[in-house]
């Protein structure tokens, strides 16, 4: 649920296993197909202008919604298919421009898709209103007598649920038709550091020079090569300083729009508001970072033993990523898929069966060229098609890791899709990651299971605590810096890039020393986090992953109980919220259990580690 969502309330089964061979002999698609959206860029235009010919009719149902069960049906049923529809006009139009950077009328197609989203959410402004004003008595008794109601029940349920934090109706148009604005700040950043700030440029010890851009920065520091880490973290934290005031006020504007907003909805504060819209307990937050906190002592142990691995006589911040261990192993595309379908056979006959077929269509955009994105998704917005999925890949362990991570994503909105009805199909951040990270374990147990001698399990070992290190202590690490940057805010203080700086150099050092040093240039790191331009989102990757590790463990223990909850959660799509939900699957992520397990088994994965450097 986005910013404007917080004031407006809105809110085949195979019956055979392939065997490993026969896995292995079937390549992985190239290229996606977006023919299974549009046959051609005149089809979509068609369908562009039928949706906004619609959207000018959709005004209509506004005095008659409130006639009757019936009315509030048809007035339901008009706008839902109309989201439908542009979210496959956008899904196709994001695809193809993200295909292409360069193609101007991608680009093009884009912006009007964006452009008929909003003019589309403005003009249904009036329903969330009617819905408030006809009460939940009206509309739990229409619930009961009509049953053509059923699939909005959810949505219903949930508007009337923010009714205490809804604006006035005129208000609620002003904020859809002007809500770029408040988009303003994250833009601004992306522009920034995409395309305005210079990037060094950096001679590697092997003689090779590389761009410090975001993409550069992220493989040299993984690099082997200790003063080759060292001179990338140095030069590329020293571009993003020179920008620490723009920097600084682009994200002090950010959070002074996320507490505006949470006053105009009336929460307390930007944590309830972000909270609250997706009925998620403040304990939720609270209890993650006291745990995280508490379990600092664990990942001091973890720094102690990575120097050690590393063979260095002290630990800088410049080998937080440096690989432990080695591995010549690589991953063709043919291999990452195989590799993927044997390790996530644990999930049942009927998941493998349903992603043997999946990653065997054209529904991805598998490799790089010039003028693409640079980045991974997927987009499983297009209900009536199936998910996509952009990748830039790799053949290496990161790049297979990231090709089963989406996959995950799109599974989720397969199962989701095929048990719900669009109206509930789209589920919150906090399940989507839940999947994708799920199905990273199973196959980090798959490669320890398999690999091929002591180096490499150590290798594979330390990309699983990495894995959970960057989740269970670096985002809630994140997530405190987020949240005193709001209350400071609040309170009425000044925050600067300068604070900023400070306050993320204390936070470094109170979770990493005294087992690493921490160079205070490196404290710009804050600047690198695009998360933090919507609100509250790092610590969903914290409270995901530690239902993902009670899942996967528990499935890959053989609990039968676990994995039909597990698949049941992710077929619930967003017919509950998403706290409901997990915690119906066996995971109360309000409560300190589920936590306290994660860094015992982090724990425990380390004795591991420290028997194999033995």
């Amino acid at each position: 649920m986005n910013r404007r969502d917080v004031l407006t309330g809105m809110a085949l089964s195979a019956t055979m296993l392939m065997t490993r061979q026969g896995l292995a002999a079937e390549a992985s698609p190239a290229l996606w197909d977006l023919g299974d959206l549009y046959p051609d860029t005149r089809a979509w235009e068609a369908s562009a202008v039928s949706l906004q010919t619609r959207i000018s009719g959709l005004a209509t149902f506004a005095t008659t919604s409130s006639q009757s069960s019936q009315r509030l049906g048809e007035a339901l049923a008009a706008v839902s298919q109309a989201r439908r529809d542009s979210q496959r006009l956008s899904t196709y139009a994001r695809l193809a421009a993200s295909a292409d950077l360069r193609d101007v009328a991608a680009q093009q197609r884009r912006a009007r898709a964006d452009g008929l989203a909003g003019t589309l959410d403005a003009s249904t402004a009036w329903l969330d209103p009617a819905v408030r004003a006809l009460g939940r008595e009206t509309i739990d008794a229409w619930l009961a007598a009509d049953p053509t109601l059923a699939r909005f029940r959810h949505p219903l349920d949930e508007i009337l649920r923010l009714t205490p934090h809804a604006l006035p109706a005129a208000e609620v148009e002003a904020f859809a038709s002007g809500s770029g604005l408040f988009d303003g700040p994250e833009s601004s950043y992306n522009q920034l550091v995409s395309a305005d700030m210079p990037h060094p440029t950096i001679t590697l010890s092997t003689g090779e020079q590389v761009l410090l851009d975001d993409g550069g920065y992220t493989k040299v520091r993984a690099m082997p090569a200790r003063a080759d880490r060292k001179l990338a973290f140095d030069r590329f934290w020293a571009s993003y300083g020179a920008y620490r005031n723009t920097m600084g006020t682009l994200l002090s504007t950010q959070v002074a729009a996320d507490n505006m907003l949470a006053r105009l909805g009336h929460y307390d504060s930007a944590l309830d508001a972000a909270l609250g819209s997706v009925a998620t307990p403040r304990t939720v937050f609270t209890t993650l970072i006291a745990e995280a906190r508490a379990g600092i002592p664990i990942f001091q142990r973890y720094l102690k033993l990575r120097q050690r691995a590393l063979r260095q006589p002290d630990l800088h911040y410049y080998d937080i990523y440096a690989p432990l261990g080695r591995t010549n192993r690589m991953f063709a595309s043919d291999t990452a898929r195989a590799t993927m379908l044997e390790s996530v056979r644990p999930l049942g006959q009927d998941y493998v069966a349903r992603l043997t077929k999946a990653s065997a269509a054209r529904w991805i955009d598998l490799t790089s060229r010039p003028g693409k994105n640079a980045g991974s998704f997927t987009d499983p917005d297009a209900y009536d098609v199936h998910p996509y999925i952009l990748l830039n890949y790799t053949p290496d362990y990161h790049g297979l890791t990231t090709y089963v991570h989406e996959w995950g994503h799109a599974m989720h909105g397969v199962l989701a899709n095929a048990a719900q009805p669009f109206e509930t199909a789209h589920y919150e951040t906090m399940v989507a990651e839940i999947a994708s990270t799920c199905n990273e374990q199973l196959l980090a147990h798959h490669l320890l299971e398999t690999a091929s001698d002591k180096h490499e399990k150590i290798y594979y070992l330390g990309q699983l605590l990495e894995l959970l290190r960057l989740n269970i202590f670096r985002e809630p690490m994140l997530s405190e810096f987020e949240h005193a940057m709001h209350e400071q805010a609040a309170a009425g203080m000044p925050i600067s890039g300068a604070g900023m700086s400070e306050a993320y150099l204390k936070l470094l050092r109170d979770y990493h020393s005294p087992a690493m040093r921490i160079d205070p240039a490196y404290a710009m790191e804050w600047s690198f986090i695009p998360q933090f331009y919507t609100a509250y989102y790092s610590f969903q990757y914290a409270t995901s992953i530690t239902a993902s590790s009670y899942f996967s463990q528990a499935i890959l223990a053989g609990d039968e109980r676990a994995r039909r909850h597990y698949l049941a959660m992710l077929s619930a799509g967003g017919s509950g919220y998403a706290y409901d939900l997990v915690f119906n699957g066996g995971v109360d992520l309000a409560s300190p259990k589920p936590y306290r397990e994660l860094m015992r088994r982090f724990d425990g994965l380390l004795d591991q580690l420290e028997a194999l450097l033995a």
